[in-house]
């Protein structure tokens, strides 16, 4: 058992998570490989980020009957505007919890199935009543595993297993921080790469499921206000990140062996400089 955020310990075993506080069983999450075994996904997924294009997107034309619906971070209270309960919500990040309990109350309150990051989970399990019955799945990021501690570039890419695909420009490997956001995983049970934003995580998560099709909304990576009203708003690193670790990944993403038949950007005011993923 080890303690982690939020005066949560976890104890992980094989594909069940354990989150305590003290001696006292919060509730138990299972593993990303449980997700693949466990989860029936539908032929097509859109993935709903928070930017503002998400406001214009043509939900007429959306074949619920055949698609998963997956909003990132603070998506689903636009979703839930237009009467769509996501079917998963993925955040990874805590910053984002810490400032929008609100999103992950509308969330367990629906039974969205959620997927998160241990530090995201143990928030969960100490700050919200948790039922039995909600689906709570664990995706780690590359570099922050639980119980490991955090390697070097060189470090890091020797231990790394030949699921995790490194970015290897030589700016990357001189800086361990950029190299370990900076990749592609070909199985999200040895980890995601952050990306420096939500959605290429997500990308990396789903892909492994091998859907028809993945299609993003509201990706826009532009840090314009979002698709929904902030009660306490969050100041965005996107200016910071992007020519430096969200582009190179997204463009390293591009030649990456992928399991999915296409990955398109529906975003016409999108950041990224192409649209075929």
């Amino acid at each position: 058992m080890r303690k982690y955020d939020f005066s949560v310990n976890i104890e992980r075993e094989s594909d069940t998570w354990n989150f305590f506080c003290k001696s006292k069983l919060l509730g138990k999450a299972s593993s990303a490989q449980s997700f693949y075994k466990n989860e029936s996904l539908k032929k097509s997924i859109l993935i709903c980020g928070s930017g503002p294009s998400l406001n214009h997107f043509d939900w007429d034309s959306l074949n619920l009957r055949e698609t998963t619906i997956v909003a990132l971070n603070g998506a689903n209270y636009k979703l839930l505007h237009y009467s769509i309960t996501p079917d998963l919500h993925f955040i990874t990040d805590k910053n984002f919890i810490l400032s929008n309990q609100s999103s992950i109350q509308s969330s367990l309150q629906a039974g969205t199935t959620m997927v998160v990051s241990p530090t995201v989970a143990s928030h969960l399990y100490s700050h919200f009543d948790i039922t039995p019955s909600q689906k709570v799945y664990i995706v780690e990021l590359v570099n922050s595993w639980f119980g490991v501690k955090k390697e070097r570039a060189e470090a890091l890419i020797q231990i790394s297993s030949s699921a995790l695909l490194y970015n290897l420009d030589k700016k990357n490997v001189l800086d361990d921080k950029i190299l370990e956001k900076s990749g592609w995983s070909k199985d999200p049970q040895y980890g995601v790469f952050s990306g420096a934003t939500v959605a290429y995580s997500a990308l990396q998560f789903f892909d492994f499921a091998a859907c028809k099709s993945i299609d993003m909304i509201g990706v826009d990576l532009t840090g314009a206000k979002r698709c929904y009203k902030e009660t306490h708003t969050q100041q965005s690193q996107l200016d910071r990140d992007f020519d430096r670790i969200i582009l190179p990944a997204f463009t390293f993403m591009k030649s990456a062996p992928k399991r999915t038949a296409s990955i398109l950007n529906l975003s016409k005011c999108s950041r990224l400089p192409f649209t075929e993923l």
